[in-house]
């Protein structure tokens, strides 16, 4: 009996499988008809309510409610669902979601009205902590529109207070192609090993999204920029932030989009910039030998795998100025937003 309901179950996958394929060969032959908004199955949102549904479904630390991604049939489905969402391919999305049902994994679609050249549709888990089926494997947003390259990124939810709001706001404010969101808090499951920490393992929807996207730009000939806010602790020793491509030996000059990036915040004289690998002056706190430099970041090492080393671009934001961006004024606001500026100037 039993043997006969998994063989049921296993069918039912493969079958999802395969329409979820014959649905995305072909669907760019018809295109959408149904407006995003008018959709069924589909929540609309603004920017500030998406950020608090999402907030809330975040695993907490020492909350043991991440769940690692092993099985590469669920790399499929979201790897489906992303694309599909990036074509506005309703059909295609609905049906990774249903798939990913199939295998007690529930996400919604939404649809965010407030965005820049937007709108912005994207899918995020519909259960929270607490529930059995939850996974703690966040939520991604993307312009379907839009032939943009950068894609923002918070790996480090909660953990590094408010590096999710700067996310969303790079891209909400910018003509980005997407920003991903972590699920959980780094120590979800605990600190030793750290298996909810995105940014240093593997087994998880944040990092396989990211292989994904980078695959997918790399055979387009458009690669992607994959830009990570994080949060420091305050140290008089380093910059306000200190960006890096993660490299253990940085290969950085005077036109490259960080140094630009790093000339543009400076210049503007509100926080204080530096860059892994470029020494700008004589002082210790500006000779690019940093503390915090991603050499462990794993999405950063795969993307050096594929030889995109320098489209990885992370970026170490100190507390004091992370507080002064919550607050919405101060020196430290003023610099973020400088920040944001020189990204979308400089990462094209």
């Amino acid at each position: 009996m039993l043997f006969e309901k998994r063989r049921r179950r296993i069918r039912r996958q493969h079958i999802l499988l395969l329409m979820l394929c014959v649905l995305f060969i072909f669907s760019p032959l018809y295109g959408v008809t149904t407006p995003l908004y008018a959709a069924p199955n589909i929540e609309t949102l603004s920017s500030a309510a998406f950020m608090a549904q999402f907030d809330d479904s975040v695993g907490g630390r020492s909350s043991h409610t991440f769940i690692p991604l092993t099985d590469p049939t669920t790399n499929v489905y979201f790897a489906t669902l992303l694309d599909a969402v990036l074509a506005a391919d309703l059909e295609a999305a609905q049906l990774a979601i249903d798939a990913l049902d199939a295998v007690g994994v529930r996400y919604k679609l939404v649809y965010v009205n407030d965005v820049a050249n937007g709108p912005a549709l994207g899918f995020m888990e519909r259960v929270g902590p607490g529930d059995p089926d939850y996974r703690g494997w966040g939520a991604v947003l993307v312009r379907p529109a839009t032939a943009g390259t950068r894609v923002y990124q918070a790996p480090h939810v909660k953990a590094d207070a408010y590096s999710e709001d700067m996310a969303l706001q790079a891209f909400v404010e910018a003509g980005a192609r997407a920003v991903m969101f972590a699920g959980a808090h780094r120590y979800a499951n605990g600190r030793d090993h750290a298996v909810a920490d995105v940014a240093h393992n593997s087994d998880n929807l944040f990092h396989a999204l990211t292989l994904h996207l980078a695959r997918r730009g790399q055979v387009a000939g458009a690669p992607y920029w994959f830009i990570q806010f994080h949060g420091a602790r305050d140290r008089d020793s380093e910059p306000d932030i200190v960006g890096s491509h993660g490299a253990d030996d940085p290969l950085v000059f005077t036109e490259s989009p960080l140094v630009l990036t790093d000339a543009a915040v400076d210049g503007a004289g509100h926080i204080g910039m530096g860059v892994c690998g470029w020494p700008e002056g004589p002082s210790d706190t500006e000779d690019g030998d940093y503390y915090l430099c991603a050499t462990t970041n794993v999405q950063g090492d795969h993307l050096d795998s594929l030889g995109l080393r320098n489209s990885f671009v992370h970026l170490e934001i100190e507390r004091h100025v992370r507080n002064d961006y919550r607050a919405g004024g101060g020196a430290g606001y003023e610099g973020v937003l400088t920040l944001m500026a020189g990204l979308r100037n400089t990462l094209r």
